[in-house]
């Protein structure tokens, strides 16, 4: 069984690696098929995160307008959305409500990450009344910022990529360089969480049902964790880098402990490691 076969609502899917996922169909309704996508996670109300592949040349095929809130983060290749072309590592939050004139794969293909909240789809428009204002953004013409929350241990780097003004949900890049050897505390949060790593290497800290584990992650690596799961233990850390995009189900804060917190009642925990 995958992590799409689990409601993450209520479960805490760890360990997840991409390459072990089954790939599948790309199941949007208003999309043209040739598209496939590996699922990392999804929830009831039809919130879903997936690794989506579209191979070179593949076009939606006229105007689209999303039911949902849309986030897009390209892995590797290339593709257009209205006029802008989204390269590795460029990210673009598409509202719900958004009507784009054409959804197109580079003559490559491409890679992305697809995070849509709420039953996603794409329906024919007659028409875009030109660009829809859509603002990518590259990270690599965005400066690394210091973490400023107090507590956390010196090193951690973050790009803010997006934040709803509304709920205080968050999208944003984590970088980590040989951090973590003072970590002494646990901790939670009020928000769920999920980090879907993009370079490097490290271990965290994770509380199961039935005591604390060590998980490793790598590249290609993802977990979703509910809210008041404890994490992030000593022995947390990576002793080289990590770079992950990371996003919160609302506002973000951090509770910290001395010991691993108990795991919530009423939720599970899968290692898919």
């Amino acid at each position: 069984m995958g992590p799409e076969e689990y409601d993450r609502s209520n479960t805490f899917l760890a360990g997840v690696r991409t390459s072990a996922l089954l790939e599948r169909h790309l199941d949007v309704r208003g999309l043209p098929d040739g598209v496939s996508t590996k699922i990392l996670s999804q929830s009831a109300d039809g919130s879903v995160s997936q690794v989506v592949t579209a191979p070179g040349g593949w076009t939606a095929g006229g105007a689209r307008s999303f039911s949902a809130l849309t986030e897009v983060f390209v892995l590797d290749g290339a593709m257009t959305v209205d006029d802008q072309t989204l390269r590795g590592y460029s990210y673009l939050r598409v509202p719900a409500g958004t009507t784009v004139s054409n959804i197109e794969a580079g003559d490559s293909g491409c890679r992305f990450l697809m995070f849509s909240t709420g039953l996603l789809e794409m329906i024919p428009a007659t028409g875009a009344n030109g660009p829809a204002g859509l603002e990518p953004l590259s990270l690599h013409e965005m400066s690394w910022v210091a973490s400023t929350t107090p507590g956390v241990t010196p090193g951690l780097l973050h790009k803010r990529l997006a934040e709803d003004p509304d709920t205080g949900a968050r999208t944003w890049i984590i970088g980590l360089i040989h951090w973590g050897a003072e970590i002494s505390k646990w901790e939670t949060h009020p928000c769920a969480e999920e980090v879907y790593f993009l370079e490097g290497a490290m271990q965290n800290g994770e509380v199961f049902p039935d005591g604390t584990r060590m998980i490793p992650y790598e590249a290609g690596g993802y977990f979703y964790r509910p809210a008041e799961i404890g994490h992030s233990g000593p022995g947390s850390g990576t002793d080289t880098y990590v770079i992950g995009l990371c996003r919160s189900s609302s506002a973000m804060a951090v509770d910290w402990h001395d010991a691993p917190p108990a795991f919530p009642d009423g939720f599970d925990a899968i290692d898919f490691g």
